[in-house]
């Protein structure tokens, strides 16, 4: 589905990745997981043709490395930023709508509308609140809307950088129950995360990126068990 092999990339002269490898299945949520500057961010941009990027990045057969955004994204490939990057002047609906109108190819005006009903049954939350103006919902809320236009644009695979960072804990328990929806759903996600109770709690496997470099990687089972002691090992 989607192979990252042996890329590097970062910003002007640095560089931050080092040579990074790694697999996301059809079907499942695999974890990138590592401390702040470890080059997590980066290799999301590099995915999506945000930075440049050596190597190879291989969706369904095609290499895309070096592609533009809006091409990547043509291939399937959805982000979810920490940015957001949402219109706060224009209510939650539009923002949805807009989503929508970033389809991928193919998908004809009739599934946009059942896409819709989903993601407002996913989140009722913004089913509450479709009208409001997005600039005056919460740091939560307003990520609810970021992961839902996402989902409107029916991703082949989601990136989604660190969608607990900086939230409430009852946000965070809202982005978990998300991610075991898109898990049951078989969506395929690549879940970029510090949290590591939250990635337990969804990844089928997980890699652990440090310095720029995968240092480990196992089943999400493994991860469940031994938490605590794959973040000392890994994030002190």
């Amino acid at each position: 589905m989607l192979n990252i092999d042996n890329v590097f990339s970062g910003y002007g002269n640095s560089e931050i990745l080092h040579g990074v490898s790694l697999q996301v299945n059809d079907g499942e949520i695999v974890a990138l997981l590592g401390a702040n500057g470890s080059g997590k961010s980066t290799l999301i941009n590099a995915i999506t043709g945000f930075l440049p990027a050596r190597g190879r990045v291989v969706l369904d057969g095609t290499d895309i490395a070096g592609r533009a955004p809006h091409q990547t994204f043509a291939k399937g490939v959805v982000q979810v930023s920490q940015m957001r990057d949402l219109f706060g002047r224009l209510t939650v609906l539009e923002n949805l709508q807009l989503g929508g109108m970033r389809k991928r190819a193919g998908v004809n005006a009739d599934a946009v509308k059942q896409r819709l009903a989903w993601v407002l049954e996913l989140f009722p939350r913004l089913a509450e609140r479709r009208a409001q103006l997005v600039g005056t919902l919460s740091g939560g809320e307003q990520q609810m809307v970021a992961i839902g236009r996402a989902l409107m644009g029916f991703p082949r695979i989601l990136l989604m950088d660190e969608p607990s960072g900086g939230l409430a804990p009852q946000f965070v328990q809202e982005i978990g129950r998300i991610l075991q929806t898109l898990k049951q759903e078989r969506s395929t996600v690549l879940l970029v995360e510090q949290n590591i109770g939250l990635a337990a709690l969804t990844c089928n496997r997980f890699y652990i990126l440090r310095a720029g470099q995968i240092v480990h990687e196992d089943q999400g089972s493994v991860l469940k068990a031994g938490a605590a002691e794959l973040g000392r090992r890994y994030y002190l």
